[in-house]
């Protein structure tokens, strides 16, 4: 089992059926995601190909479209679901972790003023992920339906022919097509990694980008922690 931070930040929030969690959120130099994108998640972003649900003559699609592309077309008033508020500000987490918030305590504790957030994580796992939302998470999604799924079904191997002849090394379990996201404007993200089960962990994400990270059973450090922010 992989013990990157993308591969333990995706495996584990992933349980929580939010979506695929994405380590690097941030847009690529593809830009961000956006719902209709088809392409593949490396090292926690994902890459754009191209998107199928745009026409082919538009911007997100100025590098090409599979041979034979067929736009997906979608009845938004009936499929499209959005939340402006699908996701509380605050931790997002496993169940094997619980949290607390600390704010009051980070300067005279770290030294780091101006803290946007802080919280004090109690892991009972050898490993996790926390992602903290800054503000509220906004959805957008299209419900799944019969069109869909034949879509997928009948494209998806053109779509890994066009991802080879731009000699991307993949395969079909690779291909992903985004037909829904939750994005914020603000985030933290953590995860980490330890041989003992009972452990603390603690971070800060500051107005003007510091980072505090701890990992410690009592006093001793015992593990590893990794963090990607954005405030």
């Amino acid at each position: 089992m992989s013990s990157t931070a993308a591969a333990v930040y995706a495996s584990e929030l992933v349980k929580l059926r939010y979506g695929l969690p994405l380590w690097r959120p941030e847009p690529t130099k593809f830009g961000e995601v956006e719902i209709g994108d088809v392409g593949f998640v490396l090292d926690g972003a994902l890459y754009r190909l191209f998107n199928a649900m745009r026409p082919a003559t538009d911007p997100l699609n100025s590098r090409g479209v599979p041979e034979g592309f067929i736009q997906f077309l979608v009845d938004e008033k009936e499929f499209l679901h959005v939340d402006d508020s699908y996701l509380p500000p605050g931790p997002v987490c496993t169940s094997s972790t619980k949290f607390s918030n600390v704010q009051a305590g980070l300067q005279a504790s770290t030294g780091v003023a101006g803290a946007g957030v802080s919280y004090s994580f109690s892991c009972n796992a050898t490993r996790g992920a926390i992602a903290v939302l800054g503000d509220s998470g906004r959805q957008e999604r299209y419900i799944h339906s019969q069109d869909l799924r034949a879509y997928v079904q009948t494209y998806h191997r053109t779509w890994l022919d066009f991802a080879r002849t731009k000699r991307y090394d993949v395969d079909k379990f690779d291909m992903v097509f985004v037909y829904g996201w939750v994005k914020t404007s603000k985030w933290a993200l953590a995860t980490y990694t330890s041989q003992d089960t009972d452990h603390q962990l603690s971070f800060a994400a500051t107005a003007n980008g510091a980072l505090v990270q701890r990992v410690t059973q009592g006093a001793i450090p015992t593990g590893h922690a990794e963090i990607n922010a954005y405030f």
